[in-house]
């Protein structure tokens, strides 16, 4: 088979749904290639497998050749033709209402079916532009019709079919999830780095600084944190010291025992980094813009959340908020503790030290009990590859 993936942002390699989903796709022989883009702030994605061709969108300076002259709208469907002329591609997985839009004008003429992989719902409310509308109206137009819609975790399926009204029987679920098996494989990474002694603790939080992941109340409760704990803030995009968001979280937390790390890694580096931690930390908070507006989409997060299956995976105890459904999980797995905000991540902790490696243990066996990869995608392959 080959595929077309369209993700029409620069963030891939930190999506661990879609690099292990083509990673796999490759190594079971079929031919994918990756049309996305890339800039300063994240590191590129790199698959070391002959089967991935990677297809970025380049400035016109940057072509070589007629490219120079075309401009991107002419450019890139003579392209996306040129490739399916030389070997035809038997299907498209378009990312995110942009990416429908984008692999619509890619592919649209050439008859190759395009499915729908949905990382984050779009939920319109009455601040909605223009643009946005127009993003939706073709979400609903095109996943109508789309072989195969995926999504990455029950509850965004559930959002999705309520906010385009569409029954979509063709949805399947596939965790935004690293490959498994789960497995603990200890690293010094952190303490190296930060010149920690031994005894010391880590407490990662990975991902964005923005505020819809509580990152302020974690970095302002590490003040009342039990003696041995460290918090390690990684992000997986590039931002400096001189940041005023960066800034502002320095003066939020205990200085002597927070942390900040501001480059991106790859996503192999990034299996290290989370190795390296003893505790993986997660909130999500969708009331944070005020006045009582929820953010669905934060709120119906499930195993849509990249930075929760990473730590399962490695083993790590847990701690996780109540804003969504993710602190039941945690509940019932026994993998961590679930606080209802900030003020109680100093008891968790405790609670996790008392009880750390029977929590390790249940932390591998909820990735590898509940979170279900690989039989999941290989029912996609199926619906994908052409009939004969």
């Amino acid at each position: 088979m080959k595929l077309a993936v369209v993700y029409p942002f620069a963030n891939l390699d930190s999506v661990p749904l879609l690099v292990n989903a083509i990673t796999s796709l490759a190594e079971a022989g079929d031919h994918v290639d990756v049309w996305t883009r890339k800039d300063a702030e994240h590191v590129p994605a790199s698959f070391d497998n002959e089967n991935v061709t990677m297809i970025l969108r380049r400035e016109r300076r940057e072509r070589r050749g007629l490219g120079r002259w075309l401009p991107a709208k002419y450019y890139y469907p003579l392209a996306a033709m040129v490739r399916h002329g030389r070997r035809r591609y038997d299907a498209v997985m378009a990312v995110d209402p942009q990416g429908l839009i984008e692999a619509r004008t890619l592919f649209g003429r050439l008859g190759v079916p395009i499915s729908y992989c949905c990382l984050e719902v779009l939920v319109l409310n009455a601040n909605a532009s223009e643009r946005q509308r127009r993003w939706k109206q073709a979400e609903v137009e095109m996943a109508a019709t789309a072989p195969v819609v995926i999504v990455p975790s029950a509850e965004r399926l559930a959002l999705l079919r309520s906010s385009t009204g569409l029954e979509l029987p063709q949805g399947i679920v596939l965790p935004n999830a690293p490959p498994g098996p789960a497995r603990r494989r200890p690293r010094r990474y952190w303490h190296s780095r930060f010149g920690l002694q031994d005894k010391e603790r880590i407490v990662l939080h990975a991902g964005n600084l923005d505020e819809w992941t509580g990152i302020d109340e974690i970095v302002a409760s590490t003040s009342s944190w039990p003696e041995g704990f460290r918090l390690v803030v990684h992000t997986r995009r590039a931002a400096s010291e001189d940041d005023p968001r960066v800034r502002e979280l320095r003066g939020l937390g205990d200085p002597k025992r927070v942390h900040f790390s501001l480059q991106p890694v790859s996503a192999d580096e990034y299996d290290d980094l989370v190795d390296s931690a003893d505790v993986g930390i997660v909130f999500y908070d969708p009331d944070f813009r005020g006045g009582g507006e929820v953010d669905e989409k934060i709120a119906q997060t499930g195993l849509a959340s990249g930075k929760l299956t990473h730590y399962l995976r490695a083993a790590l105890p847990v701690v996780v908020n109540t804003k969504t459904g993710l602190g039941r999980n945690v509940r019932d797995w026994g993998c961590g503790v679930a606080v209802a905000g900030g003020g109680e991540i100093g008891a968790a902790l405790t609670a996790i030290s008392q009880e750390r490696k029977e929590m390790s243990r249940r932390s591998a066996a909820a990735f590898d009990e509940h979170i279900d990869f690989q039989d999941a995608l290989e029912k996609i392959r199926k619906e994908l590859e052409p009939r004969q």
